[in-house]
């Protein structure tokens, strides 16, 4: 693609040699018909330009992705729709589009040069993606070229830029395992009340009325509603209220940046353990937390989960948590991505494989670690904010390659609530943490068994 500037610059050097030889026979012979064709020439591109900036206004491309969801290393595709209605023929069109995940600021570039047809052609790009994680695919120019290749013009303009559509995202799914117990365990140590009811089902709490509905056979007669059975002259049974029981705790721990591929196979095996066992709680209908660490923000993100909608809405909300920057506050930044892009030299490729490390097997990003050290782990952040509240069975997920303090935190604010500590960064020992004998267990995983780990930590407690 860098040399279709070069192409240009040779194709102007060209028609300027031609004119000069024009200009040769015309002042050698002198003819009328030599005079002609000179100054037809020499208006020649003044015409081509104007027929461009013309044309270039019947040509609209936009991104499409005709499915929101992917798995991950499973491609998908995405698909530059060129619209063009100009009836003359039109010369080539370079098209560029940037894509990268909304957690790192650094875009990769794609390009594309096609000849536009008259009508509408849909031109299909695979990607792929090692990790979950939210992508999103901006259209960054689609410029037009005359029939010789002497100029260009950008499409959209400078005004219609600042309308150009928003960014085509595309979720990339953790992988969701199956566990064959539930690991909430009954605690009988933890009394926990709420004066919130469930709005989709009924439990026995009498003193909330959930819902009234006609007697089926097998109902409690001490559960019949006489007055309004009296007023329908049919048998209306009550329904009482289910308190809500957000005593589950799951809390998501991803360590701090990434900064190389360990790390992120690291933070995308606690996602996946996490919505893991959020995905087997939603199943057996248990209402429960779940938290995890804003990369951007650097705040705690916590949302309630009681159903299978509010489970995806929390998947989603956690791959989108940490987005870095927005493509709605305008192209400011895109910009200056796409210059240390196209920068030439060892700096700029050795800066270029830097910047795309998020996509690549290999390579470092140059990325600065957030301050505060291991002080400011998530189950810090997170007890500092919900320090009164009491809990059942707590689930700490953590990437952290020394996850000691956030341990040593979480059996002093656990109080009774039975605690299970989920390591993947580094392996820590019972005796080193202090662990008690009951109540609380610890687990080192690894994410090239994530699978089996999983279903040694559910039958253990089940067992």
């Amino acid at each position: 693609m860098e040399s279709v500037g070069i192409a240009m610059l040779i194709n102007k050097l060209a028609y300027m040699i031609m004119l000069f030889f024009l200009w040769l026979v015309m002042e050698m012979y002198l003819f009328r018909f030599t005079a002609v064709v000179f100054y037809a020439m020499l208006a020649f591109p003044l015409l081509l330009w104007l027929l461009l900036q013309m044309q270039a206004r019947q040509i609209r491309v936009r991104l499409e992705l005709p499915e929101r969801l992917a798995e991950k290393n499973r491609p998908f595709r995405l698909q530059v729709c060129v619209n063009n209605d100009n009836r003359l023929p039109v010369g080539r069109l370079k098209i560029r589009f940037m894509y990268r995940s909304i957690q790192s600021e650094k875009w990769k570039q794609k390009k594309l040069m096609i000849v536009p047809v008259r009508g509408e052609r849909r031109y299909s790009f695979e990607f792929s993606s090692e990790y979950s994680a939210c992508l999103e695919f901006v259209l960054q120019s689609a410029r037009v070229f005359d029939l010789l290749g002497l100029f260009s013009v950008r499409r959209p303009g400078r005004r219609e830029r600042k309308l150009q559509q928003e960014a085509a995202e595309v979720v990339v799914m953790p992988r969701l395992y199956e566990l064959d117990a539930s690991p909430v365990r009954a605690n009988p140590y933890v009394l926990v009340e709420s004066d919130e009811y469930s709005a989709a089902a009924c439990g026995d709490d009498p003193s909330e009325l959930f819902a009234i509905r006609e007697y089926r056979e097998g109902d409690r007669l001490n559960r019949i509603h006489w007055k309004t059975s009296a007023r329908t002259d049919q048998l209306m049974v009550k329904e009482f209220g289910l308190p809500v029981d957000r005593s589950v705790l799951l809390l998501a721990d991803f360590g701090n940046e990434a900064q190389n591929r360990d790390e992120l196979c690291l933070r995308d095996a606690v996602r996946e353990t996490v919505l893991s066992l959020s995905m087997r709680l939603t199943e057996d209908g248990q209402f429960h937390l779940l938290a995890w660490r804003d990369g951007s923000s650097g705040k705690t993100e916590r949302l309630e989960v009681g159903g299978i909608e509010e489970f995806y809405e929390a998947a989603g909300r956690m791959l989108q948590s940490g987005r870095r920057g927005s493509c709605a506050r305008g192209k400011e930044s895109m910009g200056k991505a796409s210059r240390k892009t196209l920068r030439t030299g060892s700096r700029g490729r050795k800066e270029r494989r830097t910047q795309n490390a998020l996509f690549e097997k290999d390579g470092r990003a140059k990325k600065s670690r957030p301050e505060g050290g291991s002080g400011d782990h998530a189950a810090a952040l997170y007890f500092s904010e919900y320090a009164r509240e009491q809990y059942t069975n707590i689930f700490y997920v953590t990437a952290e390659k020394n996850p000691l303090a956030a341990a040593q935190l979480l059996l002093e604010s656990r109080k009774s609530a039975w605690l299970s500590l989920i390591c993947f960064g580094g392996h820590l020992s019972a005796g080193e943490i202090g662990l008690p004998p009951a109540g609380a267990k610890l687990y080192n995983l690894s994410p090239d068994a994530l699978q089996q780990g999983l279903a040694r930590v559910a039958y253990q407690l089940e067992t």
